[in-house]
């Protein structure tokens, strides 16, 4: 995971679970985490918050999953 405009790594999750592909719901669910550590140390609203998802995540079981950022 990377921050897009200082290019600062805030985590990396591939694998966590253990062998193989991994649970990758598992990583995104530690990845908003995560994200939302960032935004509160540095006093930045939720709101204005961006997730970008590509490949995989690209689907309704993700958007399930992200609703509790909202």
């Amino acid at each position: 995971m990377l921050q897009a405009h200082t290019h600062q790594w805030l985590g990396t999750f591939s694998g966590a679970s253990g062998a193989g592909n991994g649970d990758y719901r598992g990583e995104l669910r530690q990845a908003i985490t995560a994200i939302r550590a960032y935004l509160e140390e540095l006093s930045v609203p939720l709101s204005q918050a961006v997730v970008r998802l590509d490949g995989q995540y690209g689907n309704g079981a993700i958007v399930a999953d992200l609703a509790g950022l909202a």
